[in-house]
């Protein structure tokens, strides 16, 4: 089935196309670049989003949830979640992360995520979105629980957490959704959070993608299809583009074609090429 294209993703461990590696505390991050796509994610004032301390931010152990169909990483031993903590004075409680991401000719914007929380850890999250940093709208939220798709105590039994009630965005190139976390009863009280996706429909298609799309000879549906661009993210869109129209077997090649040329023993051939 076809799904929207992902503008950014955060696994919090894949670093191969420039994305920030999680660390343990007092060396995590404040910003994350993605790990996939583009987008940046802060937790150091800037964007509407709040200072996190060294004490506050942190790693735990990975989750596989919300990895399917994606190149995530899978492992749930060693660093590969965000961990943030209520802190001194409970003064997490209030405190924001913002998702700055590119959504020009795009539409439809949706996040999912996995998520887990400590029996006095945040419980209640609150999605905002906005487009010029000085509206904000409310989008959802989510509240602990024990029930798939609320905050429990587990990844496994918390499942995928899906926000949908993003927009319109009418106006600029950027899009800056901010999760607030809240309602935390102790210092030592935290959420894990991993796997971020923010995904959106293509709304244009290039005068270069019609091209691609009616060369000759005519690709067929079902024809296993290789796809690549230069660094991976506009064959992405054109992957997006293709499975919309029903063609379903098609294999995008992350990193494009500068991964491709890193990779021993494949050889390279010059020929005709055309742009996505």
């Amino acid at each position: 089935m076809a799904q929207p294209l992902l503008l950014a993703g955060w696994d919090f461990q894949t670093t191969t196309w420039g994305g920030t590696g999680i660390l343990t505390s007092p060396q995590t991050p404040a910003v994350f670049q993605a790990n996939f796509g583009v987008g940046i994610l802060y937790l150091n004032g800037e964007y509407g989003s709040s200072p996190w301390s060294s004490t506050q931010r942190t790693a735990y152990a990975g989750s596989s949830i919300n990895t399917s169909g994606t190149s995530f990483s899978t492992l749930t031993t060693g660093l590969g979640s965000l961990g943030l903590l209520s802190g001194s004075g409970l003064n997490g409680n209030g405190k924001s992360l913002v998702f700055k991401i590119p959504i020009r000719n795009h539409q439809s914007l949706s996040v999912s995520y996995s998520a887990q929380r400590s029996s006095t850890g945040f419980s209640h999250h609150r999605w905002e979105f906005s487009y010029d940093l000085i509206q904000w709208n409310v989008a959802d939220s989510v509240q602990s629980g024990t029930e798939p798709g609320t905050i429990t105590s587990s990844f496994g039994n918390t499942g995928i957490i899906y926000i949908h009630h993003f927009g319109p965005f009418g106006i600029g190139d950027t899009a800056y959704l901010r999760l607030t976390l809240d309602s935390s009863s102790s210092s030592s009280g935290n959420n894990r959070l991993d796997n971020f996706q923010i995904r959106a429909w293509p709304t244009e298609i290039s005068s270069d993608t019609l091209r691609i799309l009616t060369v000759q000879p005519p690709m067929q549906p079902t024809q296993k299809t290789l796809v690549h661009c230069a660094g991976g993210y506009r064959s992405l869109i054109l992957v997006s583009l293709l499975a919309s129209r029903g063609y379903t077997n098609l294999v995008n090649i992350e990193g494009g074609y500068s991964a491709l040329r890193s990779v021993e023993g494949l050889d390279h051939v010059a020929g005709a090429s055309c742009s996505a």
